[in-house]
């Protein structure tokens, strides 16, 4: 069993901005699985991603998903942007992003507001609490011996 100046020594050598980083790296596919499913409720990260200019289309991909609501844009139509999707960590900074051909077309496109990456305030709120607060405790438990209750 680890003594109070072992805790202090261990904590003291904890280094956050590394700790941080691997947690999030760690965590990465979470982060990604909210943003997908945010994205199918047509939500960017700061407000809706934006609505279909023709009614044709908007009934059509309503017919495919529901979820964004009649004329609201969810960004799938064959999956392969959404299933593209990741998210990079260098040093303190952290990228989502997708590998999809589309990518730079639909972040550069006026009427997304370069609004399609990043979780809103409720989805960032999951993500702390189910995947990177989890995360923290295991490496801080492991670095320093410290159990959380």
């Amino acid at each position: 069993m680890a003594t109070a100046a072992d805790l202090i020594e261990n904590l003291s050598r904890l280094d956050l901005t590394t700790l941080s980083a691997s947690c999030v790296n760690n965590t990465a596919e979470d982060y990604v699985v909210l943003n997908r499913a945010q994205m199918m409720e047509g939500k960017g990260e700061g407000k809706n991603i934006g609505r279909y200019r023709s009614t044709a289309y908007a009934q059509f991909k309503f017919g495919l998903s529901s979820l964004a609501g009649m004329g609201n844009v969810d960004l799938r139509l064959t999956g392969s942007f959404q299933d593209k999707m990741r998210l990079t960590v260098a040093g303190d900074e952290y990228t989502v992003d997708s590998s999809d051909s589309k990518t730079s077309k639909l972040e550069s496109a006026d009427w997304y507001g370069g609004n399609i990456f990043g979780l809103n305030v409720k989805r960032k709120s999951e993500y702390i609490e189910q995947a990177l607060e989890p995360e923290f405790e295991i490496q801080v438990e492991k670095a320093t011996g410290l159990k959380f209750g």
